[in-house]
């Protein structure tokens, strides 16, 4: 067995610890023994090469456990403590706001809680929903007084999942707030947050509404200003993974990135150093859009990609997605079972892995689409990424866009040029801002072919059917069966292969 095996072996055993313990209680002793179980087999197995690598195993998938027992212990010392009680602490702005039409929302970094006139130190993030004035930013030192309350689920929507898996278990409604001091966090952050709400502006300057918004959920990630009827849009025809900044996103500001760090620098840089120059500054973009798993996770595959050649290693996209999952995992256990964008992202990434070749093996008139536009590119990884997600959206959402397929070959093809062309027109906004607006009306035009064939595509009454939840363990048995009949079909096309060889 390969070391890359033995590494992919050794990361899911992580990952299924913290998937046990997420949806499993384990008492202690459980965990100690299989602890101790590991360490006994690994010492008296040393020799054999694969009771070894069980007991690593079995080491890793303690680990797991313990990993995410470490995130939910210490419930004393964490303002969640307080849930249901009046209290006053004083906490630090750790995200940018979440402005909303009528409201703002503010994840705060407790720092300490007055209890009893003495000053006690506490951790854990708050949820505060506030008016929209006086306004706050990130990095503002705040005293607030309010009644903390546990998250409830609304209507059909897992607040609770969502809200633990940004850590956050304390919620309050228009505290009571004293501005403490201001500048506080990270610097870096600070400033990227000030470039983003710049560039923010120059957009809804440069666009009328609904545009603006649309453009801003596209760039930034900024959903604030999309309606209702517009988000229920996109949800029938299938295209709710457009507003959200996703991996092709990444891969496309990658791209451009790297296009004009080696145009402008050509003869000051070489190849790795253009690497770790585009490497920072994609990173910077990822925090100006707020950090979302599905981008975090292609920062750290498209790291890792561009890392293999100067380490002689070569590129493996499923060890790099193993890897980018479990270190988010690392971080931030809650998300494997909480964030749907998370499991989303990666089935999608998954099966384009997988199902792509199997395309191209079987259905030979693929290979003879046109590559005007990345046609090709786009059909398959549409087809991949909604076949292997499908079974999870119907079960998270309840809701099969029927015509879904149709939408995303319409839309996406045009994603790529309006992303590259939209970020270079905002650049340039900042030093001409008069061309920038005239630039902005081509982009004003793309925009509004994605609404107008979304809102026409939605008006079809067969669009989207609204099912109702199916048993989990279906859900499971389906993706079992893929899992089957790909391996199968990769077995059937290497024996093919050896067979013509032979030949």
């Amino acid at each position: 067995m390969s070391r890359s095996e033995i590494f992919l072996f050794l990361c899911l055993a992580f990952v299924v610890g913290v998937a046990l313990r997420s949806w499993l209680e384990f008492s202690f002793l459980i965990s100690y023994t299989l602890f101790l179980f590991s360490l006994v087999i690994g010492v008296l197995g040393w020799r054999n090469q694969r009771i070894r690598l069980f007991s690593f195993i079995l080491f890793f998938l303690f680990l797991g456990i313990w990993r995410y027992e470490l995130d939910i212990s210490g419930v004393e010392k964490k303002i969640q403590s307080y849930n249901n009680k009046r209290v006053n602490f004083i906490g630090l702005i750790t995200e940018e706001p979440d402005i909303r039409k009528d409201h703002v929302k503010l994840i705060i970094k407790c720092k300490k809680v007055f209890e009893a006139g003495k000053e006690k130190k506490i951790s854990g993030r708050v949820l505060a929903k506030t008016s929209l004035y006086p306004s706050y930013q990130y990095g503002d030192e705040l005293e607030i007084v309010c009644h903390l309350r546990t998250p409830e689920k609304i209507n059909d929507f897992d607040w609770v999942g969502y809200l633990k898996s940004k850590k956050i278990y304390s919620v309050c409604y228009y505290p009571k707030i004293r501005l403490v001091s201001r500048g506080g966090g990270n610097f870096i952050y600070r400033k990227i947050f000030i470039f983003k709400n710049k560039l923010r502006t120059m957009i809804d300057s440069s666009l009328p509404e609904p545009s603006a918004s649309l453009f801003s959920a596209l760039l930034l990630g900024v959903r604030k200003g999309l309606t209702p009827q517009l988000n229920e849009t996109f949800k029938k025809v299938g295209l709710s993974h457009i507003l959200a900044i996703s991996g092709q996103h990444i891969t496309i500001i990658s791209s451009i990135l790297t296009a004009l760090i080696t145009s402008l620098f050509l003869n000051f840089l070489d190849r790795k150093k253009t690497f770790i120059l585009s490497f920072i500054i994609l990173s910077f973009f990822i925090i100006l859009i707020g950090s979302p798993v599905s981008a975090v996770r292609a920062g750290i595959m498209g790291f890792l990609g561009g890392l293999a050649p100067f380490i002689n290693r070569r590129e493996a996209p499923l060890n790099a997605l193993i890897f980018a999952g479990t270190l988010m995992v690392l971080i931030n256990p809650q998300i494997l079972r909480f964030d749907v964008g998370f499991q989303l992202s990666f089935l999608a990434v998954l099966g384009i892995i997988y199902l792509i070749p199997i395309f191209l093996n079987y259905f030979s008139f693929l290979k003879k689409l046109s590559k005007f536009l990345e046609l090709k590119t786009i059909i398959l990884m549409v087809l991949s990424a909604q076949i292997m997600t499908l079974p999870w959206v119907i079960y998270k959402f309840q809701i099969f866009s029927l015509i879904g397929i149709l939408a995303n070959l319409l839309i996406l093809p045009i994603i790529p040029f309006l992303l590259s062309f939209g970020l270079l027109v905002s650049l340039v906004g900042f030093f001409w801002l008069t061309l920038a607006k005239i630039l902005f009306w081509i982009i004003w035009l793309l925009l509004t072919y994605i609404l107008k064939v979304s809102e026409s595509l939605a008006k079809f009454p067969w669009s989207a059917l609204e099912i109702g939840r199916p048993p989990l363990i279906i859900i499971l048995v389906i993706y079992f069966s893929m899992w089957w009949i790909i391996k199968r079909l990769n077995r059937r096309e290497k024996t093919l292969t050896l067979n013509s060889m032979k030949l």
